[in-house]
């Protein structure tokens, strides 16, 4: 008996132990589960299926309204396609469609790359991608596959295709986990400010990436509170599987890396 909303400008966690039901839960909102079909479900103010009046809601709808980084979007991703078409996908219905880019598209992808060229381009003595180029050039890009970027460097990538259509509805799902430290520690705040943190030396002066918007929404799934963006208040912790309790909900009074008594909170006593 979960009845459960998520709004624009809301940033919400999803937490609970394994077997509590993250999983399907996370299906149903993402329209992979088929019980989507028969449940009382409303994805951006519609159904799946027509209802009078209204079409249904279809699954390109859906990928072009969300922006999804998960292990499972890792798995079965396509490793051999570039860095810069892994980033440009999200403006396609498939990682290997066609995307469908304008200007300002482009710029967003351009300054995504330059932010995080760092931490994306293989700098290993050797690399065919290691020669000396202008901070704004960002053609490396273009012939880097995914596959040869480094485990972390792959979870960012797939971080920042999530965030760089700037979607209504963006999900991270354990979408930390295996990344270096550093790096996370970067994605988070690039989340939260974009470009507008000078912390890198080709920033312009009009930031193109501008952080994680006031009319989108954000849901997070994670285990450890270092993975959890400080922006998160909202949250939702599932029971123990075959516990015959309702799901508890609450909202945060901080980051949790200022009020680490938020964590415990989440997950109650004993825990």
């Amino acid at each position: 008996g979960l009845w459960w909303s998520l709004h624009r400008g809301q940033r919400c966690g999803i937490f609970g132990p394994n077997g509590s039901g993250k999983t399907t839960m996370l299906s149903l909102i993402t329209s992979d589960h088929p019980q989507t079909y028969g449940l009382p479900i409303k994805l951006f103010g519609r159904s799946r299926l027509p209802a009078p009046g209204q079409p249904g809601i279809s699954v390109f709808d859906l990928q072009r309204k969300m922006g999804h980084s998960s292990p499972e979007v890792h798995a079965f991703f396509p490793k051999n396609i570039s860095l810069r078409r892994t980033l440009e996908s999200a403006w396609a219905d498939a990682p290997l469609a066609k995307p469908t880019l304008d200007d300002a598209a482009t710029k967003r992808v351009d300054a995504t790359l330059r932010w995080f060229a760092n931490d994306l381009r293989p700098q290993q003595r050797g690399s065919q991608f290691k020669d000396e180029t202008a901070p704004s050039d960002v053609s490396w890009a273009k012939d880097l596959r995914f596959a040869e970027l480094s485990f972390s460097a792959q979870r960012l990538a797939l971080f920042l295709r999530a965030l760089v259509h700037s979607p209504p509805l963006v999900i991270l799902d354990e979408a930390f986990s295996g990344m270096d430290e550093a790096v996370r520690d970067r994605a988070l705040s690039f989340l939260s400010h974009g470009e507008k943190k000078k912390e890198h030396e080709s920033a312009d002066a009009a930031a193109v990436m501008q952080g994680l918007g006031e009319e989108q929404a954000l849901l997070v799934i994670s285990h450890a509170k270092e993975d959890v963006p400080g922006c998160v208040r909202e949250w939702i912790c599932l029971p123990e599987p075959g516990e015959q309790k309702a799901p508890r909900t609450g909202e945060l009074a901080g980051p949790l890396e200022l009020n680490p008594e938020g964590w415990e909170g989440i997950w109650g006593s004993g825990r």
